[in-house]
């Protein structure tokens, strides 16, 4: 700016001074880490996040809101939640935090909080920043576990000394899910001396290799973490017995039932009878054997006279 005065004269050095256009637009936004919380995990941290920025001018104010959606109310940031949208002043800038006391939040209902920044020369962001938090304070609720490998079906032995496995179901979280299971194996119920505590991820099922000892009885037990953090109950399996001990079978006689005849006559039939015992599953619970198979042969071993025969669970047959 320079001036003239009425006889002409002009001044010679200007006064000046300079601006900035700015219209684009400040940004900011809600930066909460997770998507669940519980009390201990929301008491880490206590209060809500975030960050602006504006590239030309600078930040000047930062707002936000609180939008429980359990009824669509609004925090009016002292003790209340009102039915009006109700804008909030945070700590800080292009840093920010809000603290947001726990006995503010109920169990099982979301809260999304908006944020909207405005910079030195007025402008005002109009996409806002959003995210989204849910408190969960409800422990998973537990389900059964198997031993074995086949879905739903419970298996009471094993004759495997090398591997243990299981399979479960019925774990369930309303809230936020199941984020993970734990599986653990012991020589008691509920016991961890065997397998301690290991991460399973969202399978349902695990086969894992460890020494056991044929005659014990191993027991799996599984717990179920949820999105929040919250740990159900423990539930075990009823436990399965590690039987490595082959079965026997003794007092073999062939021609009649019970009596051992050295001397066939008949050329279509042959009645033969048996004893077995398995005394691992007898002492356990007077289990019975599962089956026999039976055979002849020229040689003993030998089967080239009748194959292998699946008979069932009985102690004599007739070869026909």
């Amino acid at each position: 700016i320079r001036s003239t005065d009425l006889t002409g004269n002009q001044e010679t050095s200007p006064a000046s001074s300079s601006f900035t256009f700015d219209s684009s637009l400040p940004t900011s936004q809600v930066l909460i880490a997770r998507e669940f919380y519980n009390t201990n995990n929301w008491n880490d941290v206590s209060s809500i996040s975030g960050s602006s920025d504006d590239a030309v001018s600078g930040v000047d104010s930062v707002r936000i809101t609180i939008l429980r959606t359990s009824d669509n109310y609004w925090w009016n940031g002292s003790s209340q939640w009102v039915t009006n949208e109700t804008w909030l002043e945070p700590n800080g800038l292009e840093e920010w935090s809000y603290p947001l006391n726990l006995n503010t939040l109920v169990n099982g209902v979301s809260y999304v909080v908006s944020s909207r920044a405005m910079d030195k020369t007025g402008n005002i962001q109009i996409e806002l920043g959003t995210d989204t938090l849910t408190y969960d304070v409800t422990n998973p609720s537990t389900g059964l576990v198997y031993d074995g490998l086949v879905e739903g079906i419970d298996q009471s032995w094993s004759n495997s000394t090398t591997t243990i496995s299981a399979n479960w179901s019925g774990f369930n979280d309303v809230t936020s899910g199941i984020d993970f299971y734990e599986y653990s194996v012991g020589s008691t119920p509920g016991a961890t001396d065997v397998v301690s505590w290991a991460n399973g991820g969202q399978e349902t099922s695990f086969d894992e290799e460890v020494d056991l000892v044929s005659g014990d009885v191993y027991y799996v037990s599984i717990r179920a973490t949820d999105g929040a953090g919250n740990v159900s109950n423990i539930a075990t399996s009823n436990g399965i017995t590690i039987d490595a001990i082959n079965p026997v079978v003794t007092d073999v006689a062939e021609g009649d039932i019970g009596v051992d005849q050295d001397y066939q006559q008949s050329s279509s039939s042959l009645v033969i009878s048996w004893g077995g015992s398995d005394d691992l599953r007898t002492f356990r619970n007077n289990r019975e054997l599962s089956n026999y198979e039976v055979s002849i042969g020229t040689a003993p071993g030998e089967v080239n006279v009748v194959d292998w025969i699946n008979i069932g669970n009985v102690n004599n047959y007739e070869f026909t």
